[in-house]
């Protein structure tokens, strides 16, 4: 049997090789192009960033320690407060139950570094000003 012709499943856009034309372009909706220009900008503050980091020698090097928990990785708590157990207010509820969200230790993982204690050191700007 011949081989299925699967060129006419394939958007234009994705057979040719040279850059797309208008007319093969996407419609560009303003949420697109706010993110096409975000993405620019992120590159551009990425490659003229004044810090040197190389993520093969060590991740540190293009990172600064977690603002949010100080480079640990854990915060206290938000259930028990950091007391381990199963509190409602101030009252410790259940006799001493142990806290279900941090099985008593009374910490858990920093929601902003996602428990390495370590954040990227570029930042991506607010670009209001870009708005189409």
């Amino acid at each position: 049997a011949p081989a299925k012709d699967t060129s006419a499943d394939v958007p234009s856009i994705m057979q040719s090789t040279s850059p797309p034309v208008e007319s093969d372009a996407p419609a560009r909706s303003p949420k697109n192009v706010k993110t096409m220009r975000q993405n620019l900008e992120l590159h551009w503050q990425i490659s003229s960033s004044d810090s040197e980091c190389d993520l093969e020698a060590d991740i540190r090097s293009c990172s600064d320690p977690c603002p949010t928990c100080h480079g640990s990785g854990h915060v206290e708590c938000r259930f028990c407060g950091g007391t381990g157990f199963f509190t409602i207010g101030e009252k410790v509820m259940g006799g001493g139950k142990v806290c279900p969200i941090c099985n008593h230790d009374g910490e858990e993982e920093c929601a902003q570094c996602k428990g390495s204690g370590w954040v990227a050191n570029w930042r991506q700007t607010n670009l209001t000003g870009l708005e189409p």
